[in-house]
């Protein structure tokens, strides 16, 4: 059959990986210019500086006066906020309007449902997922310069990891600081939700800076509170029940939703997991890079009934117990073992 010329991709795949590193595939964020997004890939290791913030929301999420943790005008590393997914029919995610504090239709039509009885899966879906904003700066890596990105991952995925890790280590209680601080290795292990594979954080651990910063630095942080794509509540509910927002009949007949269209298209034939279980990242999830023999040896494992630590550890057991667990080509299947994957 002859070969059919669709056109050219000169151009193109580097402007689509461009786009992504932009923050185009995150609708809910509001990316400043000039500012990139930290995308992680499976199967690799990262090291970066989690910087800090001046904190200018009043409602921050995080706010303890007590403590002075994150009032306005202190300085604070990460910003919660929540998102609800496959809104519209596109099935975008869109920023929940609670998580920063003023009202969201589809909460408000969540408390509704609730009420009612045999409700229970629609419910679940409509429950955001808690996430974190970061701003990090990527150290010795071959990918990402040297300077301030965005990072945004799922809570449960990352931040409550790496507290499970390291939140009892001295380190942790400085590690922000732009002045004292210490950097964070993360190692990503490539993880799975049905057919949908994505980044996941399975280890981390304090590094020693080679060199702190001064407060110059803080000027090309982003103001993290501002870095959202906050709909109006109208513009949520139209997206949220499909009806046009300057249709005022419409809008009327809507104004107490049965969402029977929804119970039958979106809801019903796919129930999304719980919170926790969600893989926050799958569409941010790409090919590792500089990866090839060790992803060739990792499948060639997988394939074998039984296989043997190279180093005469104990193969599924010992993952990441070692130093030199970090240079081995067997890791991921390793890890794949010890998950019982």
């Amino acid at each position: 059959m002859a070969r059919k010329s669709k056109g050219s991709f000169r151009g193109k795949t580097r402007t689509n990986a461009a786009r992504r590193k932009s923050g185009k595939g995150f609708a809910y964020l509001s990316i400043p210019s000039g500012v990139e997004m930290f995308i992680p890939e499976a199967d690799s290791k990262y090291m970066f500086d989690i910087m800090p913030y001046e904190v200018t929301d009043k409602s921050h999420p995080d706010k303890d006066e007590t403590n002075e943790i994150a009032v306005a005008g202190s300085l604070w590393y990460k910003r919660p906020f929540k998102v609800h997914k496959q809104v519209g029919a596109n099935n975008e995610k869109v920023l929940c309007l609670r998580s920063i504090g003023k009202p969201c239709p589809i909460c408000d039509f969540r408390d509704e449902l609730s009420k009612e009885e045999d409700k229970e899966e629609e419910v679940k879906a409509l429950y955001a997922s808690s996430r974190n904003l970061y701003a990090v700066m990527p150290i010795g890596d071959k990918k990402y310069d040297e300077k301030v990105y965005l990072f945004d991952f799922s809570d449960f995925l990352f931040q409550e990891l790496f507290e499970e890790q390291l939140g009892d280590q001295d380190e942790f209680e400085i590690f922000p600081d732009h002045e004292e601080g210490v950097s964070l290795k993360v190692r990503f292990a490539e993880a799975s939700f049905g057919k949908i594979k994505f980044a996941k954080p399975t280890r981390f651990d304090f590094e020693a800076r080679d060199q702190q910063y001064d407060d110059s630095v803080l000027e090309e942080v982003p103001e993290l509170d501002k870095c959202f794509n906050e709909l109006s509540y109208d513009e949520m509910k139209a997206k949220f029940f499909e009806i046009a927002i300057d249709d005022d009949e419409e809008a009327e007949e809507e104004e107490k939703p049965k969402r029977t269209v929804r119970t039958s298209t979106r809801r019903k034939p796919k129930v999304e997991p719980t919170e926790k279980e969600e893989p926050e990242q799958e569409e941010e999830a790409s090919t590792p890079r500089k990866r090839t023999s060790r992803r060739a040896e990792a499948k060639k494992a997988e394939e074998t009934t039984e296989q043997a630590c190279p180093t005469n550890h104990t193969f599924g057991v010992d993952n990441d117990e070692f130093d030199d667990c970090d240079t081995c080509d067997l890791w991921n299947a390793c890890y794949k073992k010890q998950q019982g994957k």
